[in-house]
């Protein structure tokens, strides 16, 4: 029998459109997604870009600083920010020294944490504010088994958060580019350059996901390798779009020698 190799010009009409429909809205999902990540940690030093100092403020924490002195003292909000310049520099570094030495609940250290937050934080740190997820405060009274396990965190992710990320971003990754790289198997290209088409993706992915661990639990230095893995994987769903629409419209169907 004959051997016959059917490429991405020979596809039905019908087939080309479903294959170009399903690369632009995937396309469009990537880019948002994109988008979610820098939106996300872009502000974690404090400046508006997205930096590696982000990733490593998100994935490892600040190192040997808890999370009050993070937020006001050595990677800002602008919210924080303007809330760190109307409190007094003594407040400021009282909170942050009380935190350091172990957040004592006596009353004569904790009324000053009292008098600072009631001041000026509990309006978002509430169970009801635009800060609901660390409330400083319950049922108008600021509590200390509140506030000192926020004020005590390190800013780093956990490991339990890791292991959910992990799950869901390999699978959906994963399976995204077995799909299209189901298409690009059907591209008239050279074995070489089809293989590169095929496992960059891949790469990107663990790259990125590796790295979240070795950042967040290693090496904090390594978070660079965040940003390399989303390269790849952009860059890789770029090539592999140019590619499969190239062979679906430009490329002409190979006549039989």
């Amino acid at each position: 029998m004959e051997k016959t190799n059917v490429h991405l010009p020979d596809f039905s009409v019908a087939a080309k459109l479903f294959c170009t429909v399903f690369f632009i809205l995937l396309g469009v999902g990537i880019l948002v997604s994109q988008l979610k990540v820098v939106t996300k940690y872009r502000m974690a030093d404090g400046k508006p870009m997205l930096s590696v100092r982000d990733l490593v403020l998100s994935y490892h924490g600040y190192p040997g600083a808890p999370i009050v002195e993070v937020k006001l003292r050595l990677a800002p909000t602008p919210d924080h920010k303007e809330f760190e310049k109307k409190m007094y520099k003594d407040s400021v570094d009282y909170l942050i020294q009380w935190t350091k030495d172990g957040a004592s609940a006596e009353k004569d250290d904790f009324e000053p944490v009292v008098e600072a937050l009631e001041n000026y934080c509990v309006n978002c740190h509430d169970l009801e504010g635009a800060a609901k997820s660390s409330p400083f405060w319950e049922d108008r009274v600021v509590k200390h088994d509140l506030v000192a396990p926020v004020f005590s965190r390190t800013g780093a992710v956990s490991a339990n958060r890791l292991l959910h990320l992990t799950h869901v971003h390999l699978l959906s990754n994963v399976m995204i580019f077995v799909l299209t790289g189901a298409v690009v198997l059907f591209c008239r290209m050279g074995p070489k350059l089809k293989t590169v088409l095929l496992l960059l993706p891949f790469l990107g992915i663990f790259l990125d996901i590796g790295s979240w661990w070795v950042t967040a639990f290693i090496c904090h230095h390594c978070a660079w390798l965040l940003m390399l893995g989303g390269a790849l994987m952009g860059v890789g769903f770029l090539l592999q779009f140019l590619a499969v629409m190239h062979g679906l419209w430009l490329q002409k169907v190979e006549q039989p020698a």
